[in-house]
Formats: C-alpha cells, structure tokens, sequence
C-alpha cells in the first residue's frame, strides 16, 4: 500500500493507525440506540400511578359527601302520624 492510499484512509475517518505497533486499524463505529418516546413498562407504570390517583381521589370525594350526611337526622320521621301504623288487635 503506497502513502497516498493510506493517506487517504486515515484522512476518511474510517481507519486509524495503532501508537503501539503502527499497523493499521478500521474503526468500529459505534451508533447510539434511539430510546422510542413511549414504551410497554413506562406506559403500564403511568398507568398504575393514574389508576392509585382515581382511586384516592374517588375516596375523598364519597368521604365529602357523606360525612355532612351523617351529622343530619332525618326530621320527617317525627312529623308521621303514627296511628296508621298501629297494629290493630286481631278479633276472634
């Protein structure tokens, strides 16, 4: 191989020559992996987390609603005239 044939190699990028031996090596490229935008285990970890977050959320709201419900009486009860529901006694 003659000097402007390696001199072109090495000016290519695509080989280099070793500081301990002088020989001639290509070069491995190494390409990085894209990480995709969205993924089976981020996307079912979401999930989850949303699915904790409806479920506290559907608990405090049923606790609002129900504590101011059970501090009332029920008022309409006293006003029930209770003679229609007296028993009347059986005749013999």
């Amino acid at each position: 191989m003659d000097d402007k044939q390696l001199q072109e190699k090495l000016d290519s990028g695509d080989y280099s020559i070793s500081p301990r031996s002088g020989r001639l090596r290509k070069r491995i490229k190494k390409t990085k992996k894209k990480k995709p935008l969205y993924s089976k285990n981020k996307i079912n970890k979401l999930l989850v987390k949303i699915v904790w977050v409806l479920m506290i959320l559907a608990m405090l709201i049923s606790l609002f609603i129900l504590i101011p419900e059970m501090g009332q009486t029920n008022y309409n009860n006293r006003n029930i005239d209770n003679s229609q529901f007296k028993r009347k006694s059986p005749t013999y």
